[in-house]
């Protein structure tokens, strides 16, 4: 039997120096990949009118790929693909657009269908439950922390207040 104590990695396994290089390129391609904003997600589908408008007014518009039927403003969602409505959503539709993240309302569905969603591999984010001025927050902070826009969700909501 061979011992390992005390002998080094590049003597066990002379691949080693050629796979950690190998590594670290990867590494390094995944790093540069990433988008600059922090967030993994390029491509986003909304589900919900007021999530719609929140993710706008936090600035990936550009990002928004596809809406539901509620989501009517601003008037260039009119011009983005559509999921259907938000409490009857269906798998295809939405894998469809291509999405890395679906973000919607609480209520957001069918179950069935937010699972097949997980399953294929799509990220599936339901915006806390409620309307008004303290669930508008916990909404903006929410899409924040989902995109890694926590700085400019806490601008937009301090700017409600001016």
């Amino acid at each position: 039997m061979r011992r390992i104590r005390g002998e080094r990695w590049s003597t066990i396994f002379p691949q080693a120096g050629k796979m950690k290089a190998s590594l670290a390129f990867v590494l390094a391609l995944v790093l540069l990949v990433l988008p600059a904003s922090g967030s993994a997600f390029e491509k986003i589908a909304s589900a919900g009118g007021d999530i719609t408008e929140i993710l706008f007014e936090i600035g990936v518009g550009d990002r928004v790929v596809a809406v539901d039927n509620t989501s009517i403003y601003p008037n260039s969602v009119r011009d983005l693909k559509q999921i259907g409505y938000v409490r009857d959503l269906s798998a295809e539709g939405v894998l469809s657009t291509g999405a890395d993240i679906l973000i919607g309302a609480h209520d957001m569905g069918s179950p069935a269908v937010m699972d097949n969603l997980a399953a294929a591999g799509m990220t599936v984010a339901f915006a806390p439950e409620g309307a008004g001025v303290s669930r508008y927050e916990e909404k903006v902070r929410f899409i924040g922390e989902q995109l890694g826009l926590e700085e400019q969700a806490d601008a937009m909501i301090n700017a409600s207040y001016d």
